[in-house]
């Protein structure tokens, strides 16, 4: 079914980053409200059925069409799947290692920094006022975990990174630049790992 996608666009990103050829296909988007854990798992193929399909519910409830983040479409879970999926090895860890700090990063697109838990913590639709005396419920709770997700891409960073999910890689990297350093213009960390999930994503929401 859609893993079928899925590997085929996992073999057209490997044909042009190894031997070159054409540009990789721009995604075409379509209204899409919530994710379902089918597609979870399609991204990160390594995740039980179970822990996939929990996630999809967190997303949707927490990112989804209508929540702050507003993630109404194909092309706006998938920039979410593919910088979400990097730093978390594949949603498996939510936790900078080593975490030297309180405010370490933690959480689905690690979230860092005293003053950006603060912040996320005084939005309301975060659902998440306590991480400020427990920082750790961003990487031990999933459902705060994606509250903390919400905060930063609807408006931690003073832009909701939504304007971005138009199903090309050069807003994609705009998307994970914000995440990554804070502006659009910067080059995000581990940019290759995000194209190679990117495109892997692409296949899961065609």
């Amino acid at each position: 079914a859609i893993s079928v996608h899925r590997d085929k666009m996992i073999l057209i990103l490997l044909s042009v980053l190894i031997i070159g050829g054409a540009a990789m296909p721009e995604l075409k988007c379509k209204p899409m409200p919530h994710i379902t854990g089918e597609q979870v798992k399609c991204a990160f193929d390594k995740l039980p059925n179970s822990t996939a399909d929990t996630f999809a519910a967190a997303f949707s409830k927490q990112l989804g069409a209508g929540t702050a983040p507003n993630l109404a479409t194909n092309c706006a879970w998938v920039v979410f799947l593919a910088n979400a999926g990097v730093d978390t090895h594949g949603l498996t860890n939510f936790q900078q290692n080593p975490c030297s700090t309180k405010y370490c990063s933690r959480g689905f697109l690690w979230l860092s920094t005293q003053a950006h838990y603060e912040f996320c913590a005084k939005e309301s639709y975060c659902e998440c006022a306590a991480i400020t005396a427990k920082p750790g419920l961003v990487a031990s709770n999933f459902t705060v975990g994606a509250g903390t997700a919400a905060c930063q891409w609807a408006n931690l960073y003073g832009t909701n990174l939504d304007k971005y999910c138009d199903g090309t890689q050069a807003n994609f990297k705009k998307a994970s630049a914000w995440l990554t350093c804070g502006s659009e213009s910067c080059e995000p960390t581990k940019w290759r790992e995000r194209q190679v999930l990117f495109y892997t994503a692409i296949g899961c929401f065609i």
